[in-house]
C-alpha cells in the first residue's frame, strides 16, 4: 500500500510542476508511460491518455480529482449567473480571495487564446495562489449575465 502512495504523491507533483510551467510536457508524458502500470490503480485509461495527451484544463481536471485544491475548489469551476445578483457575488467572493492572499489577479494568459463561447465582453483573470487553478469571470453586459470558469 505504501508503494500506491508514494507514486500517487509523486505523480500529483509532477502533474502540479508541468500544471506551473516547471516541467515540460513531454517529461511528464514519458513519465507516466513508464509507470502506466503503477498508476493503473490511481487512474483510469481515459484520465492516463488525458494526461497524457490532453490540454492544460485536462492535467487540471485529473489533479483535481486525485487532490482538490483546499482553496478554490470551493468555487464553481464553470456557471453561467442566472441574475446579476449571481454575478456580484462571485465578484466580491473572488475579490475577498485576492484580499486574503489565496487568489491573485492576472492577465490573460498568453496559452489561452480567446474569451468563451466568442463572446465580445470584457472579463478579469484570477489566479489560485495555491495550485495555479486559472478563472476568468466575465462582466454581464446586456441579456448576458455574466459567468465565471475555469480555463486551466
Amino acid at each position: 500500500m505504501q508503494k500506491t502512495v508514494d507514486i500517487k504523491d509523486t505523480f500529483i507533483s509532477l502533474m502540479q510542476e508541468s500544471f506551473k510551467g516547471k516541467r515540460k510536457r513531454k517529461e511528464l508524458a514519458r513519465w507516466i508511460t513508464d509507470n502506466q502500470e503503477k498508476l493503473s490503480s490511481l487512474i483510469s485509461r481515459g484520465e492516463f491518455l488525458r494526461v497524457k495527451h490532453g490540454t492544460r484544463g485536462d492535467i487540471r481536471e485529473v489533479l483535481d480529482s486525485l487532490e482538490p485544491c483546499p482553496v478554490c475548489s470551493s468555487f464553481k469551476h464553470s456557471v453561467s449567473f442566472s441574475d446579476r445578483d449571481c454575478y456580484f457575488e462571485a465578484e466580491r467572493e473572488m475579490d475577498e480571495a485576492v484580499e486574503s492572499g489565496k487568489m491573485s489577479i492576472i492577465e490573460k494568459p498568453s496559452w489561452y487564446p480567446e474569451i468563451p463561447d466568442n463572446r465580445e465582453v470584457g472579463g478579469i483573470y484570477y489566479e489560485c495562489l495555491k495550485c495555479g487553478a486559472v478563472f476568468i469571470v466575465l462582466f454581464p453586459e446586456r441579456e448576458f449575465l455574466g459567468s465565471i470558469t475555469r480555463i486551466g
